[in-house]
This record gives structure tokens, C-alpha cells and sequence, in this order.
């Protein structure tokens, strides 16, 4: 999804595109983007991947206008094409280059959108779409003071990242007498939850 105002893109994943599922995906963005960040949507441009009578009725109900546009045709639907033609070309570098089996599609798409925002741009007089979308979010839910992405947590994608063994429900917890027991499982950074969270 890619809000056109700003270019601000997020990852939302349809695996089987039907009829019968596409309404209540429609349902839980727009209920998203309400709840987290107190917008209303407007407007929704898609192909005929949403052109369906339930959706646009429901869309009709909650005063949004849909606007159709054709298939991979630039001059319509330019940004969003724009956004997809990049983050594609930064997944399957990531993927490539740090020779990432092809089944973490999702983590690796995942990151690439986490990464595109987080990057500065010049028409945006070199800020991120993220702080911008955050000013703008900000200024909707009337709060203030200084909106900046942080970047002191990103690290080399794919490297082996090393989990302490602590818990006491873990299963392979080392006892009193097991010395030589591993302390650590032995993992990969597949993406980013929060500034602090990874996942493994």
C-alpha cells in the first residue's frame, strides 16, 4: 500500500487474491489506519484486484471514493508502480547477495519497505518518508515536539545473530550439573519488530 500524498509505503500481504476475501482485507486497512493513526482514508485506487460490488458498496458506506485504474499502466497509478519497481529490485538484491533462501520472501519484503522509508530523499529536502508521514500523523493527533527515525539498531541483514538461553520453561535450559550445555541458540536477522526487537 502506498499513501500517494507522500510515497509512504507499507507492506500488507494477500496470498490467495479472491473475491470472497478481499472486502474484509479492505475492512482491516481502512480500520487500521483509523485506529493506529487516527486517518481517514479517502481514497482508494486499485485495478481489478478490488473491483468487486461488496467492496465498492462498503467503501460507498463509509464515504470513500474508488478509483480504478489499469494494470501496470504508469501514467495512472505512477507512484505506486514506482514504489513496487523499487522495493522488488531491493528484495531481490538483499535476497542474492546475502544468498537468503527464497521461502523468507515475506521478511525480506518486509525489510526492504522498513528500509525504503527510512531513506532520505531530496525531494522531501532530504528528509524520510517516515518522519514526514509521523509530522503529518503528529499534527493530526495534535501532539508535538520532534519526529526522527532512529537507525542506531539496523544491522547487516542475514548475519548470525546469537540467543541466550534464560528462560526457565525452555525445554533445553542447561541444569546445575550441565556445564558444557549450549547457552546460546544460533540464528539469522531475518527483520525488525521495533528499535529494540529483531527477528530470528
Amino acid at each position: 500500500m502506498v499513501c500517494k500524498a507522500i510515497g509512504y509505503t507499507f507492506g500488507y500481504f494477500i496470498i490467495y487474491p479472491k473475491k470472497d476475501e478481499n472486502l474484509p482485507i479492505v475492512k482491516d486497512v481502512v480500520n487500521w489506519f483509523q485506529l493506529w493513526y487516527n486517518i481517514n482514508v479517502r481514497v482508494v485506487c486499485s485495478d481489478s484486484e478490488m473491483d468487486y460490488i461488496k467492496t465498492k458498496r462498503w467503501l460507498n458506506c463509509k464515504g470513500i471514493d474508488f478509483e480504478r485504474c489499469a494494470l501496470d499502466i504508469y501514467e495512472q497509478n505512477g507512484i505506486a508502480e514506482t514504489v513496487k519497481k523499487t522495493i522488488i529490485i531491493k528484495v531481490r538484491v538483499i535476497r542474492f547477495l546475502r544468498r537468503f533462501f527464497h521461502m523468507f520472501w515475506r521478511e525480506i519484503i518486509k525489510v526492504a519497505v522498513y528500509l525504503y522509508n527510512r531513506t532520505l530523499r531530496q525531494s522531501l529536502d532530504w528528509k524520510t518518508l517516515y518522519k514526514v508521514f509521523q509530522e503529518h500523523v503528529m499534527s493530526v493527533q495534535r501532539v508535538t515536539g520532534p519526529r526522527k527515525p532512529i537507525f542506531y539498531h539496523f544491522k547487516v541483514y542475514v548475519c548470525e545473530v546469537y540467543v541466550f538461553i534464560k528462560s526457565k520453561d525452555d525445554l533445553d535450559k542447561f541444569g546445575r550439573f550441565q556445564k558444557l550445555a549450549l547457552r546460546v541458540y544460533i540464528g539469522y536477522l531475518v527483520g525488525y519488530k521495533s528499535t529494540n526487537i529483531y527477528r530470528v
